[in-house]
């Protein structure tokens, strides 16, 4: 059992992701992504977790958005064995305030494969992956979800870890988005995963502009040599080539 935060985080044994090797060496993840988190929320904040994994993020935001009335948490899991985990940790901590849903986030409600890793439990994806395992699972859109459970609501921060998967997310966000329903997001970009889905760097630089956002780096798999946004913006195909480079990417809303 990890006390992260102030919260109870429970990893079974035999997990394996960069969340458990970050909580055991340094006792958190993603200190700098963490702390935008626990700033941008505010008690009575209706936030979205897509990709919760085990929970880390779910219960960081749910401890932010509890002491006022209207607070919560809509946490996306598709994969059973980690949601499984995901509900555990919930209830263990007694965050009322989250709902959960074992569905995936996608450009159209439906279904989908999920690829499943071996060795890495966070990187189960929907994006293709050949040779892996692939197992059927329930997806939904962004608005088709907001529309049946949160219609009218203001959406103060939308977190997206989904390895590869983010343009077709988005892109089932795009009313949301549009009508400025949400005011920021922050989400992982993968670029070389995500050009396996058919979706090109710049395209999704593209969608970003068309939807009204400004977009900064919090940080890089790739040692800061990518700091500014305008850097994939000259050379994006670069940041396709090296297959382990991610981003971590915050859009707000431009007023």
């Amino acid at each position: 059992m990890n006390v992260v935060h102030g919260f109870h985080l429970r990893i079974p044994r035999g997990h394996r992701s960069p969340v458990v090797l970050a909580l055991h060496l340094d006792g958190e993840y993603e200190k700098e992504e963490s702390r935008l988190i626990s700033e941008l929320i505010n008690p009575g904040d209706l936030v979205f977790d897509i990709g919760a994994n085990i929970g880390y993020t779910t219960c960081l935001m749910a401890q932010a958005v509890v002491g006022a009335s209207g607070g919560e948490v809509h946490a996306f899991e598709p994969e059973p064995k980690n949601f499984e985990i995901l509900q555990q940790n919930v209830v263990l901590n007694e965050f009322d305030c989250v709902i959960l849903n074992r569905l995936g986030l996608a450009s159209s409600s439906g279904s989908a494969s999920i690829y499943l890793s071996e060795q890495n439990q966070a990187d189960h994806t929907l994006v293709h992956m050949p040779g892996r395992e692939a197992i059927p699972v329930e997806t939904v859109t962004f608005d088709d979800y907001y529309a049946a459970h949160c219609a009218g609501r203001r959406v103060r921060l939308v977190k997206i870890d989904v390895q590869g998967f983010e343009y077709e997310v988005l892109h089932g966000m795009r009313e949301s988005l549009h009508d400025g329903r949400i005011d920021t997001v922050l989400l992982e970009l993968w670029p070389a995963r995500m050009k396996r889905t058919g979706t090109a760097t710049v395209r999704f630089l593209e969608l970003i502009t068309q939807l009204l956002y400004e977009a900064t780096i919090i940080s890089d798999t790739g040692g800061g040599k990518f700091g500014d946004v305008k850097a994939i913006r000259v050379a994006p195909e670069m940041t396709e080539e090296d297959p382990h480079l991610s981003f971590n990417i915050l859009l707000q809303r431009r007023l």
